[in-house]
């Protein structure tokens, strides 16, 4: 663009060009100084506008490409959306807070598996083995009547059972021992039966207190002193149990059984005559407590 000199130095000649129109002489020459003043303005408000976009941006300049480093510089400094995901910088001064992770949602826990019935085969318990000994127990009572120590003596002495001499006892013990053996299997059976006969006594209302606790302590001990015999029988039973057991097998059936019979007789014996000693020594119970 031409400077303020180089428009000078076209106006002049300008000028001099139109100096042969001797008719419009000084009209022309006002008319030259007003237009040159005007143009003069404009060429000179051009030029400073010129250079100072020259030197800054102009407002109204197009957008042009912009050097790397500005495009560097503008790809290193975070945007807005980058900003809003990530704290702000903090000044040097105040310490920085520590950055809060986003929640991360979790799953709720698995549910357990309903319990599995327990594909194990289930245990059959064999049944229990038969008793070797089966005991059966009975007790009579017979009935007795009085008041008085003396009366409930004497009506023992009256009503009593009797043993095979025809002698009368307060009470009385009964046991009995029957087997069975089969020589084809070796299998045994024994039962024991025992049989109690003991007295019955309800006292009356004239009956005084020291009748009552004499009568239940000679009870007790009488019951206590039968059960002696009944542990005779049933120890008679094992023992005859045991004994036919260790026969085992034979051939002949008749033979075996003749030699469990007679052996089995023969403890029946023995547990018998401990039925007697046991008697003598307690002298029928006496000792033992069986006294009114």
């Amino acid at each position: 663009m031409p400077t303020n000199q180089a428009w000078a130095s076209h106006y002049n000649h300008l000028q001099r060009a139109q100096q042969p129109k001797q008719g419009l002489g000084c009209c022309s020459f006002f008319a030259g100084i007003i237009v040159g003043g005007f143009l003069t303005l404009v060429i000179g408000g051009a030029a400073a506008i010129w250079l100072l976009a020259s030197r800054h941006e102009s407002p109204f300049a197009w957008p042009t490409a912009r050097p790397e480093a500005d495009a560097d510089a503008d790809e290193s400094e975070p945007s807005a959306t980058a900003s809003a995901e990530s704290p702000p910088a903090s000044n040097e001064d105040e310490p920085a807070a520590a950055a809060i992770p986003p929640a991360v949602p979790t799953e709720p826990p698995a549910p357990a598996p309903p319990p599995t019935a327990s594909t194990a085969e289930p245990t059959i318990e064999a049944p229990p083995a038969p008793p070797k000994v089966r005991i059966w127990t009975h007790t009579k009572h017979y009935a007795i009547q009085g008041s008085t120590i003396g009366q409930l003596h004497s009506q023992l002495m009256t009503v009593g059972p009797q043993d095979a001499l025809g002698r009368r006892w307060d009470a009385t013990t009964d046991w009995d021992v029957r087997w069975k053996y089969d020589c084809g299997s070796d299998s045994t059976e024994v039962d024991v039966t025992i049989d109690y006969t003991m007295p019955q006594w309800s006292a009356p209302p004239e009956a005084q207190t020291f009748t009552i606790q004499r009568w239940n302590g000679y009870y007790t001990a009488l019951e206590k002193h039968e059960q002696g015999h009944g542990d005779n029988g049933i120890a008679a039973g094992h023992e005859i149990k045991r004994e036919l057991d260790e026969l085992g097998s034979r051939s002949n059936c008749r033979e075996l059984r003749f030699t469990a019979d007679l052996e089995a007789r023969a403890i029946i014996d023995k547990y018998a005559q401990k039925d007697v000693e046991y008697d003598a020594r307690t002298n029928h119970g006496i000792l033992q407590g069986v006294r009114l």
